[in-house]
């Protein structure tokens, strides 16, 4: 999976990684996304939900839409087009609602998406007759849920899951301020000296997608230092030290601090913290 400029790291970067890796297929969410795509790969690349009518563009790239229902289906055979259907697994997006419904031998029919929410035991049984179905007809099958990556014994391509552990967040030191006691720092004064303190300027804000109220840590030199006040656009303070250097880097988040710390400070989740925080 590769939408949203691949989950912000960079749509070549990550296609020419994938292809050494020996992957041969990806997945986009638009019509746009698909065409810059076809830029860098002769692979397959399928448009998930919703259905793309667009016959000369679809054929101009050889790019494979995902059909939720019969009238999408009956589009891509009259124009043919070689076509996805996406089966309503259980969140009720988008998708057909009947296995049934597929014509198995129809030779514009490429491949099966479903997207899994979550694990049961009815969506288990659904899930294995999918794949023994597609394996049977010589088709692709395309299941999507990085939430049960751990759960599911069959082939699962992963989203979000793909990039975990995969990032550092670092911020530059860009001015030192020493403030005297009972001073205020930042928007609306929100932090208040209750002695002398060593104030570091990092060149990052909520513009870079630090929240706000970020409540939490920085690492430097093995050692943990407090944000404080609240975050700017650009810029944020931490509680430093003598120790602090202008030009050198804190870290929000890799190898001393934990992401899911950060995570929980910036109130944010993984999946936003990749198209958020640049």
């Amino acid at each position: 999976m590769i939408k949203d400029d691949a989950y912000g790291f960079g749509l070549k970067k990550i296609i020419n990684i994938s292809e050494e890796l020996k992957i041969k297929a990806f997945a986009v969410i638009s019509l746009a996304e698909g065409i810059n795509a076809r830029k860098y790969t002769d692979s397959k690349i399928m448009i998930l939900s919703p259905m793309v009518h667009n016959v000369i563009l679809l054929k101009k790239y050889e790019l494979i839409p995902s059909c939720q229902s019969v009238e999408d289906i009956l589009f891509c055979k009259n124009n043919k087009i070689k076509y996805a259907i996406e089966i309503n697994i259980g969140m009720n997006r988008f998708g057909l609602n009947s296995i049934d419904l597929i014509d198995w031998n129809d030779e514009f029919l490429d491949s099966i998406y479903a997207h899994f929410p979550s694990m049961s035991s009815k969506i288990n049984a659904l899930a294995y007759r999918l794949y023994n179905e597609c394996i049977k007809h010589n088709k692709s099958c395309h299941f999507g849920g990085s939430r049960i990556v751990d759960n599911l014994k069959l082939p699962l391509r992963i989203g979000y899951y793909a990039y975990l552990n995969s990032t550092v967040l670092l911020g530059k030191i860009i001015m030192l301020r020493s403030v005297d006691e009972y001073e205020e720092i930042g928007y609306d004064l929100g932090y208040v000296t209750y002695k002398k303190e060593i104030i570091a300027i990092i060149n990052l804000g909520y513009a870079n997608g630090i929240n706000p109220n970020f409540n939490g840590f920085v690492g430097y030199k093995n050692k943990k230092y407090r944000v404080i006040g609240k975050v700017c656009m650009n810029q944020l303070f931490v509680l430093a030290d003598d120790s602090f250097i202008i030009d050198q880097y804190v870290e929000f988040f890799g190898r001393n601090i934990e992401k899911n710390e950060f995570l929980k400070n910036n109130y944010m989740t993984d999946y936003q913290s990749f198209l958020s925080i640049k």
